[in-house]
């Protein structure tokens, strides 16, 4: 059911009211964000076509607590516009271009741990991780049609594997041939080296070639931190199983800055408020894990504004934190506004956009 009023009026319920006009929305009490949909004037910040759905309902949801909201900007970060990537740093974009965060990957180095495994035969399962190009019966090596190989960190270390290089040997294919081979992989992590979790799967892998190198480093789901992880290979060709070179890599996390391009204020505000949509990967302090700052003077001059938890959205993980209006008028006086959101500790938070407001 559906209810249409033209010109003003206010909808009361038990937990708050909705008052609206041509222009404006006012809430009080609770209103659940799924209530919330559709797209209304100026309270959806100016309008802004890009805004995702999570914050337009959220922008909505706290707008009692708002002020000038036709006066801001939201971005969703559904691209790379609105960043200076001059002033940010540590920063990445995510490949399916819709959050930042500080988390990268990098090879984790052959000697690291011990190699497991049942590719024991040729040369063994070292012969995976010896950083050399290998022959016939020089790589890891195992009779029959499947093999699997792996690192086992050590006590008390975990690394949570997030890609995979692996190469065939130099005279040969998978099964140490001389026809193609078709591959199929998965990739495991364990905690304690009996049971594991798929963490990437890859069937049709054409082995056209010897030496031939296969680079995986994306696509990788279910991924945590594990002290054991290994490859499992299986071919379709001869009932020999050869493996030249295997290398894993690792996500890092490094603390990010995330300084915007100057937005144009029709005057120089005295007042901001600014809000962030998150994805927590591990638990965090806001205010002290993740921060928040705005200028108005092109960044000279930064302000901190204290964070609270307005929203969280258990379905998709997402929370949104937003300030309270803050005092920028002790800045130089400006009109180039800038925000600047930092991640601390080298916690891994993603970024999926940011609401700043001012008046």
């Amino acid at each position: 059911m559906g209810i249409t009023i033209a010109g003003s009026g206010t909808i009361t319920s038990s937990t708050g009211s909705i008052s609206f006009d041509d222009d404006n929305i006012t809430t009080t009490g609770t209103i659940p964000a799924a209530q919330l949909t559709g797209q209304v004037p100026t309270a959806n910040l100016n309008n802004a076509p890009d805004l995702s759905s999570d914050i337009r309902a959220l922008a909505l949801q706290s707008a009692s607590d708002r002020i000038g909201l036709e006066n801001g900007i939201a971005d969703p970060f559904s691209d790379e516009t609105d960043v200076d990537t001059s002033t940010s740093s540590g920063e990445s974009h995510n490949s399916s271009g819709t959050f930042y965060s500080g988390e990268s990957q990098s090879a984790v180095s052959q000697g690291a741990g011990t190699a497991i495994g049942n590719m024991t035969s040729g040369g063994g399962l070292s012969a995976a991780f010896d950083g050399s190009v290998n022959a016939y019966n020089a790589g890891a090596k195992r009779s029959g049609t499947s093999g699997n190989i792996g690192k086992d960190w050590g006590s008390g270390v975990t690394k949570k594997i997030t890609g995979v290089v692996f190469r065939i040997i130099s005279n040969g294919k998978i099964d140490g041939g001389e026809g193609s081979e078709t591959i199929a992989i998965t990739v495991e992590r364990s905690d304690n080296g009996s049971d594991y979790t798929q963490i990437y799967s890859e069937s049709g892998i054409s082995n056209n070639s010897s030496g031939q190198t296969f680079t995986k480093l994306t696509g990788f789901t279910n991924t945590a931190a594990a002290r054991y992880v290994r490859i499992n290979f299986s071919h379709g060709g001869g009932a020999e199983t050869h493996v030249d070179e295997v290398t894993f890599h690792e996500a890092t996390v490094a603390n990010m800055t995330l300084v915007s391009n100057a937005f144009t204020a029709d005057s120089a505000p005295s007042n901001t408020v600014i809000g962030v949509q998150v994805v927590e990967n591990e638990s965090i302090t806001i205010n002290t894990d993740l921060t928040a700052e705005v200028s108005r003077d092109g960044g000279t001059t930064y302000t901190a504004c204290t964070l609270a938890l307005k929203t969280s959205l258990a379905a998709s993980g997402t929370k949104y934190y937003e300030s309270a209006s803050t005092d920028i008028s002790s800045q130089p006086s400006g009109t180039s506004i800038k925000y600047r959101v930092k991640t601390l500790n080298t916690k891994n938070i993603e970024l999926h956009g940011v609401a700043l407001k001012w008046s």
